[in-house]
């Protein structure tokens, strides 16, 4: 059956679309009973049960009003190639909600194998649309990938997209028969995004190991500091920079007593991490999972590495030159011949850092220079160094700022703590204490 086929039958049928959705009651009790595993478990919160709440929240957020959804028209032009001939790139079905007039982008694939492209062609298709009404929102846009067949791949994709990129999404697996060159029965499922997370996919993003630093401090107070404190996240959240800024108390007897601390996740160590990570749990299948991670050393690229380009990791093997009798030379160094991942983890000219110090300067010195003094210490050393009373408050970013509410929001249902919501989310020692239960 031709995919034209069916996509011309959800068209025709497209006011029976939410019906032919045959799980929706069993997805959402499915959820319901999860999320109450979560909230209800005595064992320690683990970040993949940050990241499932977060999941399940996004894909409940796209089956709101799903009987509302009109046909706007299929193989919609969202792209202009520029070329005066050919096809230009068409979503297969845009939709439109009646209640909350957000549009759906659906993507169908019914061939072996292509379930993974309708998750870029959406991509694609997301930013054609956000381009024509320039400023709409994530919320006001939902992505509905439909296919045969899901495989760890396409699954992967998607739940990357709602958890980093902030997507709405409702995928579903299509089911039909034919009779006669006519489709019949056809049944569409929620595919449940939550089924493969694994811990040690998630465990870098509270790693020491996987975070870079920048301290920037003025000689004279910024007068403002709520202003000041609203306008650094609000710039780092613009580039989605993941990670928190840690905001300090005036330093007495210093020559730059007024400052901050930025803490950025990077996403190389983090790739590192979780491939390293999964060697280990493979090599050391005699110990749990927490004496494992507390081995350390999965972002020490001395002795191994991934291969850019084939994404493998890749070990050090020792030659005749590298040992004297038997041991390692002092001196011994691995020469790769390749381009790794472990090149990127530390660049000498960090885009990040470099947009934060030409923002800042051009903010605070736009009436009067303010003297200034940065740095980029080694994360783990400054953290752990840091004492509650040096520090004011807290704010998150990007993902950590998802992650951080869902444990706040576990530990009040589990009872653990009644402490003020807000208050723990601007709390350093909350932070700190979270950090030191993931290492």
């Amino acid at each position: 059956m031709k995919e034209s086929k069916v996509q011309d039958y959800l068209c025709e049928n497209f006011n029976t679309f939410h019906k032919k959705i045959t799980n929706i009651e069993e997805y959402n009790n499915e959820i319901k009973m999860q999320k109450k595993e979560i909230f209800d478990c005595m064992s320690s919160i683990k970040i993949s049960d940050l990241v499932k709440l977060i999941l399940v929240d996004k894909v409940s957020y796209s089956t709101r009003n799903i009987e509302h959804y009109k046909l706007i028209d299929s193989e919609f032009p969202l792209l202009n190639t520029g070329s005066k001939s050919g096809k230009q790139p068409s979503v297969d079905i845009l939709a439109y909600n009646k209640e909350s007039l957000n549009l759906a982008l659906i993507e169908l694939k019914i061939s072996k194998g292509t379930e993974r492209e309708a998750i870029t062609e959406l991509s694609a298709y997301n930013l054609g649309l956000q381009n024509r009404f320039q400023g709409l929102s994530n919320l006001q846009v939902i992505w509905i990938p439909i296919s045969t067949e899901w495989r760890v791949t396409p699954r992967s994709a998607i739940e990357y997209s709602m958890l980093w990129n902030n997507i709405q999404a409702l995928p579903l697996h299509l089911d039909f028969t034919v009779k006669d060159e006519k489709i019949q029965n056809l049944k569409l499922k929620i595919i449940n995004p939550i089924k493969d997370v694994k811990e040690e996919d998630y465990r870098n993003l509270f790693s020491y190991e996987c975070f870079d630093t920048f301290e920037y401090f003025t000689r004279s107070e910024v007068k403002n500091k709520d202003g000041f404190i609203n306008y650094i996240t609000t710039i780092f959240n613009r580039q989605n920079i993941n990670g928190f800024v840690i905001f300090h108390n005036t330093y007495r007897g210093v020559p730059y007593p007024h400052g901050f601390t930025l803490c950025i996740y990077n996403p190389y160590k983090g790739h590192l991490h979780r491939k390293m990570l999964k060697e280990a749990l493979q090599q050391y299948k005699e110990l749990q999972f927490d004496d494992v991670i507390k081995m350390g050393g999965f972002v020490n690229t001395d002795y191994y590495d991934i291969d850019f380009k084939t994404d493998e990791l890749r070990f050090y093997e020792l030659t005749e030159a590298d040992l004297d009798e038997g041991s390692l030379k002092m001196d011994a160094y691995w020469e790769k011949d390749f381009l790794s991942v472990g090149d990127f983890i530390d660049p000498g000219d960090d885009a990040n850092i470099g947009y934060v110090i030409h923002n800042l300067m051009k903010a605070i010195d736009s009436s009067k220079e303010n003297k200034r003094a940065f740095g980029t210490p080694h994360f783990e050393t400054l953290f752990k160094g840091f004492e509650a009373k040096q520090i004011s408050s807290v704010s998150y970013l990007g993902i950590y700022h998802d992650l951080m509410t869902k444990k706040i929001q576990i530990e009040h249902k589990r009872k653990i703590h009644l402490k003020d919501f807000f208050s723990c989310l601007t709390s350093f020692v909350y932070l700190k204490d979270t950090f030191s239960s993931f290492n």
